[in-house]
């Protein structure tokens, strides 16, 4: 078989299939990185800088050293971006290339039984349903028939209640026995899994395959090569992960999964079919509807009564606490008491007991009703039993005694409007990933264009559990982009606009009049990032009044309507559009070309300092005798700042304006930290009058006008 750099090399088997492929140094740095790493058995950490094409940095070795080992590798994003871009453009290609040394592989891309819609769910559809969801229901059910591979990301939009009554069910699926197996969307899936050597999943399911297969059978087959690409988002992908979230919805629909108030719910079929049971004695069908509606009726609806009388509570104490309504509250000491749902928190899973023992009773006829509903049934009672345990666990101060769980209340907002949620996760995810992922790994490869801080890695390797025990196994490269921003980028830096902050409506004032300046001045083909929604809505609120003068189409992220993907395309479209978006646009953004010239940052990137779990890290961090804001807010920053910049220049064409509105920049310690690590490109600051006129004569120049 060839080797990867061979591959990529200048006269290469890459350089003579692909029109207009220009060698770059960096690229074939990275394979030859890659390979090294593999058959060694080390963990290469690569930060690969726009432009290098790490997706052929190391797909070409990571494929070679599967069918190597007779094993797949597994390439975990956490994008569907990019993983689209693997699975429809660069590993066909890949695939093209190898076939040339009659080398041939299978790929696939891996989601987990809650992506894929069941047919038998939607043919028969569970007496549980609730009425309200028929329509949505009937709409998936028309789409289910003609459908390829039957994932949310291919469904007709319905709410998130009507995918959970539609989709495969771990719990209630009956695998092999289910009269649609063989056409099963997800079991068409494991399928083709079990033939592929390379598998494209995201992040979120790598961490769940790890969780299950502590206990059964993983949704991954076992895998010795690991690929996290995107790596800069695995501390946040495995918080999320390991921590959990209980709402009042979710409870309600359990419960009326089993039984609703009006009549409806797995346990009113069941009672309703008890005199057909012949394995039941004629005081057994007597007696259970009797324990039905004297017990477990009335258990179930008090339990749904104590979730809604117990999270109003929560949402009173949380009213009182907080001025700004839509921010998470943190939980560190428990100096309030909520009567109504700790008196009653139990409740969900005495319910769950009591409908457990009835189906335990009635287990035998299963047979004469739909064998889903059963073990919806059963699954419903599981999980009520889980979720009371969660709820408990919350309200006990000894969970949080040692502060390795950060608790806190969390705002959410839906077409129903908002609810409150009791939400936990753990202050530090680099013991999970260090014991449960990368000691199990015979060889990983960790990558993405922002990872370092200046040009080390000592902050990223710490956060994600590659800096103490697996230490000696790793291997970190930095590769430079091959772009020209020495002449393709102006970074523009206005001295006389406020520090954010001090005087936060000063600055947001005569920030938004620099930006409406800059969006003249570039004709729209502009981005604004901003750091929180109320900066962004303040600023859009100032700008809309006045967008038929500014003569392009002004974009906002929140938009009802328009989803984030959509928006891209808009924008990406409408050439002199310009979008105002929150930071998180800073990555899974790819517009390359015109429709980007003008890329606005309207302050420095640092985490929101009452966000939840980065507050309970920094507090630990100073315990410990660190620094909150060196060892960890900074660098964090550094690497979003890096991100932003990384949105501008996606191709050797692309040139633009990269303003920075926060003068912190210049006039801080910490500034240089943020100016060093990125390319370098020149620089000019000033008054707003000098920043601009400059710019100006940049896009002159740029554009030969």
């Amino acid at each position: 078989m060839p080797r990867a750099s061979q591959l990529l090399a200048p006269q290469g088997a890459v350089a003579g299939m692909l029109p207009g492929y220009e060698v770059r140094q960096q690229q074939w740095q990275m394979a030859e990185a890659v390979e090294r790493a593999l058959a060694a058995g080390k963990f290469a950490v690569i930060e690969a800088g726009t432009g290098i094409g790490k997706s052929f940095g190391y797909l070409f070795a990571v494929v070679l050293e599967a069918l190597k080992r007779g094993r797949p590798a597994v390439v975990s994003s956490s994008t569907h971006v990019l993983q689209d871009q693997l699975i429809g453009k660069d590993i066909p290609f890949v695939q093209r290339v190898l076939a040339r040394y009659a080398v041939k592989f299978e790929a696939t891309e891996v989601k987990g039984m809650g992506a894929y819609a069941c047919r038998l769910a939607l043919a028969d559809p569970s007496v549980t349903l609730f009425v309200d969801l028929r329509s949505d229901l009937d709409k998936l059910r028309e789409w289910a028939a003609q459908a390829k591979e039957g994932t949310r990301s291919e469904a007709p939009a319905v709410p998130a209640e009507a995918w959970q009554e539609a989709q495969v069910d771990g719990d209630a699926c009956t695998r092999e026995k289910c009269r649609f197996y063989q056409e099963c969307f997800f079991f068409q899936a494991r399928r083709r899994v079990a033939k592929s050597q390379l598998l494209v999943a995201n992040h979120s399911l790598v961490f769940a395959d790890l969780a299950v297969k502590e206990v059964a059978r993983g949704v991954l087959p076992e895998y010795p090569v690991l690929v996290l690409d995107e790596a800069q988002n695995v501390e946040e992908a495995a918080t999320k992960f390991f921590g959990a979230t209980v709402g009042p919805r979710g409870l309600l629909m359990t419960l009326h999964r089993l039984h609703d108030g009006r009549g409806r719910g797995a346990l009113p079929v069941l009672e309703q079919l008890l005199p057909e049971m012949k394995e039941l004695s004629r005081a057994e069908k007597r007696r259970l509807p009797d324990l039905l509606r004297s017990q477990v009726y009335p258990e179930i609806d008090e339990a749904a009564q104590a979730v809604e009388t117990g999270f109003a509570a929560i949402e009173r104490v949380y009213l009182a606490l907080m001025q700004e309504r839509d921010r998470p509250k943190r939980i560190s000491d428990f100096g309030f008491r909520i009567a109504d749902f700790e008196q009653k928190q139990a409740g969900a899973a005495v319910a769950a007991n009591r409908a457990a023992s009835f189906g335990n009773r009635i287990e035998a006829a299963q047979g004469l009703f739909n064998a889903r509903d059963f073990l919806l049934m059963r699954a419903a009672i599981n999980s009520l039993r889980t979720r009371a345990g969660e709820i408990r666990d919350f309200f006990d101060p000894a969970s949080t005694a040692e502060g390795a769980i950060v608790k806190w209340l969390e705002p959410e907002r839906s077409r129903k409007g908002r609810q409150l949620k009791l939400a936990t996760a753990p202050r530090e995810v680099a013991p999970h990933l260090e014991q449960r992922l990368f000691k199990k790994l015979e060889a990983c490869i960790v990558t993405s264009a922002t990872l370092a801080v200046g040009r080390e890695f000592g902050y990223f390797l710490g956060r994600v559990g590659l800096g103490g025990e697996v230490a000696p196994r790793v291997e970190s490269l930095l590769l430079d982009s091959p772009f020209d921003y020495a002449r393709n980028v102006l970074l523009g830096v206005p001295e006389d606009l406020p520090e954010p902050g001090a005087a936060e409506g000063d600055f947001l004032r005569q920030a938004a009049r620099f930006i409406w300046r800059a969006l003249r001045l570039s004709r729209g083909r502009s981005l604004v990032l901003f750091s929180s929604w109320e900066a962004l809505r303040a600023t859009h609120r100032l700008l809309e009044p006045h967008k038929e003068k500014l003569g392009f189409r002004l974009l906002c992220q929140g938009e009802p309507g328009l989803p984030k993907n959509r928006l891209i395309e808009i924008f990406r479209g409408d050439v002199h559009s310009v979008l105002l978006a929150t930071t998180s646009y800073r990555e899974g953004i790819d517009v390359p070309g015109e429709a980007l010239s003008n890329l606005i940052l309207h302050r420095l990137p640092f985490a929101v300092p009452d966000e939840p779990v980065a507050e309970a890290r920094m507090e630990h961090i100073e315990a410990n005798g660190g620094s909150s804001f060196d060892d960890y807010s900074l660098p964090a920053a550094v690497i979003a700042f890096k991100q932003a910049f990384g949105r501008l220049i996606r191709s050797r064409t692309d040139y633009g304006l990269f303003f920075c509105l926060d003068k912190r920049v210049l006039t801080r310690r910490y500034g240089p930290r943020f100016l060093t690590a990125l390319p370098k490109c020149p620089m000019v600051r000033g008054s707003t009058q000098n920043v601009l006129a400059r710019a100006a004569e940049f896009l002159r120049k740029k554009e030969g006008a």
